[in-house]
């Protein structure tokens, strides 16, 4: 079982070009893949390279971010989006998905983690499990 964060926030009117859409970060993903195939060092015991995330799981972590949204009150339209929101946890680095509703403009933002800063400026929060 999976918790996604959903932020409803009013709406983003600016800046959606800072951030890759899912198709541009799915295209990267599996370009990455195919040049990891092609240039990983291995050895006897180890095998070096950087591990991209594997373009199935994404997929399903975008289909599952708009199953959480909808749960939490979007009403399945985009005006703008969906686009990938890269998120610092820790030491690590993990993604999300943000939109804005086209009916009404309200800017959806579903992350894996909680986030205090988004708490702060969504009008609306809810840890959905799925």
């Amino acid at each position: 079982m999976s918790v996604f964060h959903v932020y409803e926030m009013s709406p983003v009117d600016n800046g959606w070009f800072l951030f890759k859409t899912v198709e541009e970060v799915l295209s990267v993903l599996c370009e990455g893949l195919k040049h990891q195939a092609e240039n990983c060092i291995t050895t006897d015991t180890d095998i070096f390279c950087y591990e991209y995330p594997d373009p199935e799981t994404f997929i399903k972590q975008y289909n599952q971010s708009r199953t959480a949204a909808r749960k939490a009150g979007w009403e399945g339209d985009m005006r703008e989006g969906p686009v990938v929101v890269p998120v610092v946890q820790d030491a690590d680095c993990c993604f999300g998905f943000m939109w804005k509703q086209d009916s009404n403009g309200t800017t959806y933002v579903v992350i894996p983690v909680k986030n205090d800063r988004l708490l702060k400026v969504s009008y609306s929060y809810q840890a959905v499990r799925l």
